[in-house]
């Protein structure tokens, strides 16, 4: 079952390895996280585990996608995912579980805070953000990266823009929390390659089903990679 959670779930799944069977848990080991909460996952969530949930790729390349049986309730929230190094929480409000597609909240992991903020209006955004950040941190079959001469930046980013389609996520770029700085996350696409090309102070990054998108888009753009997975 190649559950797809939002309109750009096909995308992303055209960066990663194929869904087989036994990359989702089981119906009872969900039911049995769901009821040592007592709180149903959301629609979304919850098919996403059944069908993706045991993926590393998609779920521990970088922030960590908690399984079922490691969420939590916290202040109202059901924790679902922390940051890699366990800085912050997002949780989705519990009296909000039952909506088609709920807002993500986050909230900082110190015993002072108790104020969860807003992070994402849908839930389907935050996997969204998520997943493309897993897929640029490795989780992706293949990527790279390269540090352009300032120079370069303006012919390349001209390149990318007319021979890929741009794409919006709500997300701060390779983050998940709201900035006074990005409204979006911009990055160009085509079916099994993304380009990330927000950063100039710390390079480009692609992530691809192939080797051989990879390679075009170094042609395209006259570029040798200086890292290759």
């Amino acid at each position: 079952m190649s559950y797809q959670w939002s309109r750009n779930a096909e995308h992303i799944q055209s960066l990663f390895r194929p869904w087989k069977i036994g990359d989702g848990w089981d119906e009872t080991s969900v039911e049995n996280a769901e009821r040592m909460l007592s709180v149903r996952f959301p629609t979304i969530l919850r098919n996403f585990y059944l069908s993706w949930g045991k993926r590393t790729d998609y779920n521990r390349s970088n922030d960590v996608l908690l399984d079922p049986n490691e969420t939590f309730e916290h202040f109202g929230h059901l924790v679902f995912c922390i940051e890699n190094q366990a800085v912050n929480f997002w949780g989705v409000p519990i009296h909000q579980v039952d909506e088609p597609d709920p807002p993500v909240n986050y909230i900082y992991n110190e015993e002072t805070d108790t104020e969860w903020k807003p992070s994402h209006n849908q839930l389907s955004s935050f996997l969204d953000a998520l997943f493309y950040g897993h897929a640029f941190a490795k989780g992706a079959v293949h990527g790279a990266s390269v540090r352009v001469p300032e120079e370069k930046w303006n012919t390349i980013e001209d390149l990318v823009r007319r021979h890929y389609t741009e794409l919006q996520l709500e997300a701060t770029p390779w983050g998940l929390r709201p900035s006074e700085e990005f409204d979006h996350w911009i990055l160009y696409i085509r079916p099994g390659i993304a380009i990330d090309i927000n950063s100039r102070s710390i390079g480009l990054f692609t992530s691809a089903r192939t080797s051989e998108a990879i390679r075009d888009l170094g042609n395209l753009i006259g570029i040798r990679w200086e890292e290759v997975w």
